[in-house]
């Protein structure tokens, strides 16, 4: 895989949701899956570069396991309890997994490529790979990576009745990584992602609810993984926090699960 540099991180639950005053009339009708991931992309942008990419040279790479979940149980709501005559177009609109993307793109004057990709096993990881592949091949110039998840009561229980414990289901949230070019100042002042290497093999389909034996390796220690977006909230804090500590040098990051592994090296 090429390498790149990132620009920014941000990560952020449903708690810290605070929607810019000028996007909330915009996203009055939109739910808490898709406010989640716009509250963090903007803080995302924010906090990169302006580095005057035209919105045709600017790419989105959304990914997610189970997507806006609830709001589709709420449009099904609608269409038992009201008819197909009256169940909700709104709701119907943003059930779908790339209706985020789509008000990524419009609000953020994003014309490049737009992609969702949905996987149970690391729909982040997955869509930072295919954002490197594009800046390489030169299609883009900068690439937001995004993934987020919705917090769904009935995964929870379908959770707790497989491991026959209080299980909880990930809380709403969202991770944004801005990906850019590698340039001779980048490569002094930016942390530059060298390698992903995933792999991936069959497994059962109720381990990627649970994550039963998902752990990550930093530096050496093991660090076990209990719910579905933890390990982006891991890696995004694991390299914060190197990044604020001014080390220079390598950083290798391993998670590994039933279902595959994934390897990072990442340079500062």
């Amino acid at each position: 895989m090429p390498a790149v540099a990132i620009s920014s991180l941000q990560a952020l639950t449903q708690q810290q949701l605070d929607l810019p005053a000028d996007y909330r009339k915009k996203l009055r009708r939109a739910d808490e899956f898709t406010k989640t991931i716009i509250n963090c992309t903007y803080l995302g942008l924010n906090s990169a570069p302006q580095l005057g990419i035209v919105p045709e040279k600017i790419g989105l790479f959304l990914g997610t396991s189970f997507g806006p979940l609830e709001t589709n149980f709420h449009f099904l709501d609608s269409l038992l309890e009201d008819g197909e005559g009256q169940a909700s177009p709104t709701l119907f609109s943003h059930s779908v997994h790339n209706a985020a993307a789509g008000y990524l793109t419009r609000l953020f004057s994003i014309n490049g490529p737009a992609i969702t990709i949905s996987s149970y096993a690391w729909p982040f990881l997955a869509v930072l790979e295919q954002a490197a592949l594009m800046l390489h091949s030169g299609i883009i110039d900068r690439a937001i990576a995004v993934s987020g998840e919705m917090y769904s009561p009935l995964l929870e229980h379908a959770g707790q009745q497989l491991e026959k414990s209080s299980y909880k289901f990930c809380k709403t949230g969202a991770v944004t990584w801005i990906l850019d070019k590698i340039t001779e100042k980048k490569k002094e002042n930016n942390i530059i992602i060298n390698k992903i290497a995933i792999s991936y093999k069959p497994c059962n389909v109720a381990t990627f609810l649970t994550r039963k034996g998902e752990e990550c390796i930093v530096e050496n220690e093991n660090i076990k993984i209990s719910e579905l977006l933890s390990y982006a909230y891991l890696l995004t804090d694991q390299i914060q926090k190197k990044r604020s500590s001014g080390d220079k040098g390598e950083f290798k990051w391993c998670v590994k699960a039933p279902f595959g592994q994934a390897n990072i090296i990442l340079s500062f």
